[in-house]
């Protein structure tokens, strides 16, 4: 009998053993990846959700950033009216006292902007040099000025020069890049 009980003993942990790795324990880490890939896939979808309401306001300022730039596109000066725009700075120096002597657009950069692809909303870059004389403080308070306007893109090189004019006042030499409107503004 004590045989009889010592070989069902080994059959039941053999059978336990079969039963706990042929089918208890696939089916367990089946389940902890299961439980696993849910919790990634909500963690997913979560900050899916968060980016998809956020939508709606990255829409509307991407509109009202378009309408801003739609309307500082319309407050520049058209090719067409690259000689109002030269008048303007013209004045702008004359008001701070420099006298006005050359104005200077390199023609491949005139000719570069016929070829560029244009869009109302993407103003194009035009270079310009101007020569003013006066004093120094004049000529950083004109360029001042132009940093103010609409149409400034920036200053690519400003040179004085230490030989003055006859009635000695310093030259200045400035290029501007401008921004331009690629087609006829009407305002």
């Amino acid at each position: 009998m004590n045989r009889r009980v010592v070989l069902y003993a080994i059959g039941l942990v053999i059978i336990g053993a079969i039963w706990y790795f042929a089918i208890a324990s696939p089916l367990w880490s089946r389940q902890r990846e299961a439980i696993r890939d849910t919790r990634t896939v909500t963690s997913e979808l979560s900050a899916m959700e968060q980016r998809v309401a956020t939508l709606p306001k990255w829409l509307a300022t991407r509109d009202s950033l378009r309408t801003v730039r739609t309307e500082l596109s319309e407050r520049l000066f058209a090719r067409e009216q690259l000689d109002e725009l030269i008048m303007s700075m013209r004045s702008m120096a004359t008001d701070n006292d420099l006298e006005w002597i050359t104005v200077s657009l390199p023609l491949d950069e005139l000719v570069a902007t016929d070829r560029e692809a244009t869009s109302p909303t993407h103003p194009q870059s035009l270079g310009l040099v101007v020569t003013v004389a006066g004093g120094f403080y004049a000529t950083g308070t004109f360029i001042e000025r132009l940093e103010e306007k609409a149409y400034f893109g920036g200053v690519r090189n400003a040179t004085m020069s230490v030989d003055r004019d006859r009635a000695g006042r310093i030259v200045s030499q400035i290029a501007i890049e401008l921004l331009i409107s690629p087609t006829e503004v009407t305002s």
